[in-house]
């Protein structure tokens, strides 16, 4: 009597990681993201293949993937291969949301007439925010404090405009 010993291949565990919100943080209409399919494993043998896509937009082919997103819902698959040909595959979903519209505020605004300088603190969520005295230029910054140079102060009354994100807010 001959006996076959047939080998039994398990199929992999897909893991493409938890489903992820994120912020558009600098407001260009895209974040960057890291998908971690790393959880990912066969019982039986070893993962030779991983592919990440969108739809039927193949975005990698590694474990671990760190990709950009425009804002809006994306499904993401994960597909895993291991060395029996089985495959399986996991989804999740990331949500770019996106950036929040820069918020200054002014908390101190004073004119020293010693030495002629007009000094405007002021808080902003972006640190690239200009502050500008409508006619009279840019003020030059050092933390959240904006101060205009000596012998060019404003009239009475001047509008102040921050400019951050690429948008003007007057105050």
């Amino acid at each position: 009597t001959t006996a076959t010993i047939t080998e039994v291949n398990n199929a992999p565990v897909a893991n493409a990681g938890p489903d992820q919100t994120v912020t558009d943080s600098d407001r260009d209409g895209f974040e960057t993201v890291t998908l971690d399919g790393s959880g990912s494993f066969d019982s039986d043998g070893s993962i030779i293949a991983y592919e990440w896509k969108e739809g039927t937009t193949i975005l990698g082919t590694t474990a671990v993937l760190t990709t950009s997103f425009a804002v809006g819902l994306h499904t993401i698959t994960l597909t895993v291969t291991d060395n029996g040909g089985l495959s399986t595959s996991d989804s999740i979903m990331i949500n770019v949301n996106e950036g929040t519209t820069d918020t200054v505020t002014i908390t101190k605004a004073q004119y020293r007439t010693k030495n002629n300088q007009l000094n405007v603190q002021a808080i902003s969520n972006d640190p690239s925010a200009v502050l500008t005295v409508i006619g009279y230029g840019v003020m030059s910054k050092k933390a959240n404090s904006w101060t205009l140079k000596q012998g060019n102060v404003p009239d009475p009354g001047a509008t102040i405009t921050v400019t951050s994100f690429g948008e003007s807010v007057s105050l």
